[in-house]
């Protein structure tokens, strides 16, 4: 069964990508690892939509992108994204 809610935000990936991702203080971007994947995530925080990017060795392609709507996926994503950010400080 198509999830409408995604199917009618299939244009928001791109314009977050081209638009937002420079203008806007509510984007959060970090990486993280699935398995033997490494993904960037792209959460645009205003209208709650987040957007992953699988790193390959010499590029980037689009992995989804889905809304964010449970709270709990909410926090989740907040709390990588905060440990992600800890992590850097630290490295550098």
């Amino acid at each position: 069964i198509p999830d409408l809610r995604r199917c009618e935000r299939i244009l928001w990936p791109s314009y977050i990508l081209e638009s937002c991702i420079d203008n806007c203080d509510k984007i959060l971007i970090w990486e993280n690892k699935r398995k033997n994947d490494k993904r960037i995530l792209i959460w645009c925080k205003t209208v709650e939509y987040l957007i992953v990017l699988a790193k390959r060795k010499d590029y980037v392609i689009f992995w989804t992108a889905y809304p964010v709507t449970k709270k709990h996926t909410q926090c989740k994503l907040q709390k990588e994204y905060d440990e992600y950010i800890i992590a850097e400080v630290a490295r550098l």
